[in-house]
């Protein structure tokens, strides 16, 4: 696919702001004189009126998908026709009923009880081979999670849980989230279809219920610390990876008032003196502003943290060769920072007042930004994987995987951005060239990525989907 830069977006008309109404586009009545060609004209000058170009597309495609089953097919005789229809009737339903349900946030905790019982863990031979193993492969969980733990590894952890009657709900939340994690990266590589493997699957379900079981027990207030402000930036993974991106935001500021109140943002507290780069506080900070900055796209907020009052400095360095991995994660924090200026300055309730010419220009300096961003990850992901091959360490799939996975993103954060152009005047299309570009390509990455062999498995194409 090619390196696409910026599109010129100088000659698109300022006058009206971009209007939300693709559906009516499918369905034009004949006459110019309908109730519904007028109110199609009137759609068309309405502004987004502050909804997130996530939220925005998913309630756009559910519209869509209403008004479609809804409609009679009298001219259709099919049976193909007909079993289309009802599939889709059947999804309208399922996401109306989840709209509607009452059910708990945490549909598998247990009922809180009075006394605190030891909860059911996997029997610890099974945790054993499970780290054992993620150690053995390089696995990227595992790192991260050892290189975020202060003074501690997940093993130390493990046992403390395990063994001592003196845990913290912090710790108990880390160990099932890690667990789960790990389970799921070595679920990726069996079938599921003998006894083994659905006792394994039966063991990441037991991590999942006493992970929502600890989560559901926290309260308003959770006193600040190293180990609490994990769980919750786990918790707000995990809220991800079974798609409740609500309460995912919910946990991440959490997690950012306690790393704020620990001063983690600080560059006394947050950052090795000697080196000028950040220690383990600081990073974990780095991991909750890139996650929180990257909701504020998908669920249409705006950002709690104030870049100003951050003094620590960003990991990795400018020279990439030493340590490429660390620049990556350079660059993803960059771009967490970037997507929460696209709902800011494209998306929010002030941004869609804005001017056409003025909007034009903040889309045409938002793309150019991401573009340059885009351009200097997919050399550092080359030098990474470069640098792990030449010297015989493993982890090259993995990276070649982000690069994939990297490649929807850009396209369809540049999509979002595009989204945001005014229409020409007297056209009946509403979104402009670029955008539409952008969105095929976006496509693509995706069905090389759902089509490819890295998607053997479920659990990695359910997470990818979500996030």
């Amino acid at each position: 696919m090619e390196s696409a830069s910026p599109m010129n977006l100088h000659s698109y008309s300022s006058q009206r702001p971009l209007g939300n109404y693709l559906t009516e586009q499918h369905n034009l009545p004949p006459s110019d004189d309908t109730p519904d060609k007028q109110k199609h004209k009137q759609d068309k000058n309405n502004p987004i009126e502050g909804l997130s170009s996530f939220s925005a597309h998913s309630t756009h495609a559910i519209d869509f998908l209403h008004k479609f089953a809804d409609a009679r097919c009298d001219d259709c005789d099919g049976n193909e026709i007909e079993e289309l229809l009802d599939s889709m009737r059947a999804i309208v339903d399922a996401v109306k009923v989840r709209r509607q349900s009452t059910q708990s946030l945490f549909p598998l905790a247990t009922p809180l009880t009075t006394q605190r019982t030891p909860p059911e863990l996997p029997p610890i031979q099974v945790v054993v081979a499970v780290i054992r193993k993620a150690q053995e492969q390089c696995d990227l969980t595992l790192g991260v999670l050892n290189e975020l733990l202060h003074d501690r590894s997940l093993s130390d952890m493990c046992m403390t849980v395990y063994f001592s009657e003196d845990y913290s709900d912090a710790e108990l939340i880390i160990v099932n989230l890690a667990l789960y994690f790990l389970l799921a990266d070595t679920e990726s590589t069996v079938t599921g279809d003998n006894p083994r493997d659905r006792i394994h699957a039966e063991h990441r379900l037991l991590c999942q219920r006493n992970a929502e079981t600890a989560l559901s027990k926290l309260s308003l207030y959770v006193g600040a610390s190293h180990n609490m402000t994990l769980a919750l930036a786990l918790g707000a993974i995990y809220a991800i990876d079974i798609s409740r991106p609500s309460l995912a935001w919910t946990f991440i500021c959490a997690a950012y008032q306690s790393a704020y109140s620990l001063g983690y943002h600080t560059w006394a507290r947050g950052s090795n003196v000697s080196s000028n780069t950040p220690n383990q506080f600081g990073l974990l900070f780095w991991v909750i502003y890139y996650l929180e900055k990257h909701f504020c796209l998908r669920l249409g907020r705006c950002s709690t943290i104030i870049d100003t009052e951050i003094t620590i400095p960003l990991p990795g360095s400018a020279d990439q060769a030493t340590n490429p991995g660390m620049g990556y994660c350079r660059l993803i924090i960059r771009t967490g920072s970037l997507t929460s200026r696209i709902y800011q300055e494209l998306y929010s309730m002030q941004a869609t007042g804005l001017s056409g010419d003025l909007r034009t220009q903040k889309v045409l300096n938002l793309s150019q930004e991401l573009c340059a961003i885009r351009d200097e990850s997919r050399k550092t992901l080359l030098i990474w994987a470069r640098y792990r091959s030449d010297h015989d360490l493993s982890g090259v799939d993995m990276i070649e995987y982000l690069a994939k996975l990297d490649e929807v993103f850009w396209w369809s954060t540049l999509t979002l951005i595009y989204r945001a152009v005014p229409p020409q005047p007297d056209l009946a299309v509403s979104f402009a060239d670029e955008c539409i570009t952008a969105a095929r390509a976006a496509l693509e990455s995706h069905q090389n990525i759902t089509s490819s062999s890295e998607q053997s498995s479920s659990r990695p194409l359910s997470s990818y989907i979500n996030w």
